[in-house]
């Protein structure tokens, strides 16, 4: 009996690998999830691996291969999609499944279209969350510029980036990069050099960045946002003339973009308000403000300078009339605009899912 159960055994053992493979295969909580979320059950399938457990690259690959040649790119943008929502969705960052999904782009071939929107996406949503590790020049941000050298998303978020590192004196462990203040008066006052111990290093350091900036203003994609990032760096470095006539250009160039036009105007007003040109101030942040109605941090800045010129009734109307109105926008741009191009990664998500779909 025993001889014969060896016998079974060895022919088992010895079979075609082609017939071992038509055996079902053990299924896995990633491949479960990928199936629910290429059939559009989005949230169930983010949720099964946040709460359920995790998302396992070897499975991922796994079920990647099991759709065949002919189906795998559609399969590894699926795959790839779901790793950045799951990412997206945890409270620890697992950064790890973005430099996956990234190296797998990079290894099945020449760059595509949904490849170029997923790394925008996967770079806007590393932005947003403040994970300068992988948004260095040899990281994942690298790894995307290699990929696509001439998108200007791509190259707009490099001088981001360099921007924000040069910006502050300090790196916090982890996550994000130092800003206690809350308050739109005092976060701009905070950011120019003036006094600061630091200052020769970092004027270098911003100068630098500058010259990352200027080429990305003639970009019709990203000019606009190039000229109000640029304006905002010549602001704190000093240089108030060329900072007014880029912000001016950034609005120009806005084409609707409310996200520009309030802080293009938001930026020129406080820049005529700390020249003391409190009239082209006020018109400036009245003027941001039907960019981005009832936006708090125009709001706020338009009733300190009210204020601080003895205009205490017309301060107390503008107030009255933030807090009296029910509708205020979702986000105030000044509290996006140090996330880069996050703004952007629902819209872009959106453009994921409908690309899986063909």
């Amino acid at each position: 009996m025993r001889a014969w159960l060896i016998a079974i055994l060895a022919v088992a053992a010895l079979a075609p690998s082609e017939q071992r493979s038509n055996q079902p295969r053990v299924r896995s909580a990633t491949g479960d999830a990928l199936d629910r979320y290429v059939g559009g059950d989005y949230d169930g399938a983010i949720g099964q691996l946040t709460y359920l457990g995790g998302f396992s690259t070897v499975d991922a690959d796994e079920w990647i291969r099991t759709g065949g040649l002919a189906d795998a790119a559609r399969r590894r943008l699926i795959a790839a999609s779901l790793a950045l929502e799951v990412t997206a969705a945890k409270d620890a960052w697992p950064t790890t499944l973005i430099e996956w999904a990234c190296d797998g782009f990079r290894t099945s071939g020449a760059p595509t279209a949904n490849e170029a929107l997923w790394m925008r996406a996967s770079v806007a949503l590393a932005e947003g969350d403040g994970m300068w590790a992988i948004l260095s020049p040899t990281a994942h941000l690298g790894h995307a510029l290699q990929r696509f050298p001439d998108d200007p998303h791509l190259k707009l978020a490099r001088a981001f980036v360099a921007d924000a590192v040069a910006s502050q004196p300090v790196v916090t462990t982890g996550t994000t990069l130092t800003d206690q203040t809350p308050v739109a008066f005092d976060r701009l006052a905070a950011r120019t050099l003036d006094g600061a111990p630091d200052a020769a290093a970092r004027r270098t350091a911003l100068e630098r960045v500058a010259a990352e900036f200027r080429p990305l203003v003639a970009d019709p994609v990203v000019g606009a946002e190039a000229h109000l990032r640029l304006g905002d760096l010549e602001l704190r470095l000093g240089q108030r003339d060329q900072a007014a006539a880029d912000f001016r250009q950034a609005d120009a160039a806005a084409s609707g973009d409310p996200f520009v036009s309030y802080l293009a105007r938001l930026f020129l007003a406080w820049a005529d308000a700390q020249a003391g040109r409190v009239a082209e101030a006020e018109r400036g942040y009245r003027s941001a403000l039907q960019a981005v109605p009832r936006a708090r941090s125009a709001t706020t800045l338009l009733s300190a300078l009210l204020v601080m010129n003895g205009r205490l009734e017309d301060a107390e109307q503008a107030t009255a009339a933030f807090l009296a109105s029910p509708e205020r926008p979702a986000d105030d741009p000044w509290r996006q605009y140090p996330r880069g191009d996050f703004r952007a990664y629902l819209t872009l998500l959106t453009q994921l899912r409908e690309a899986m779909k063909k």
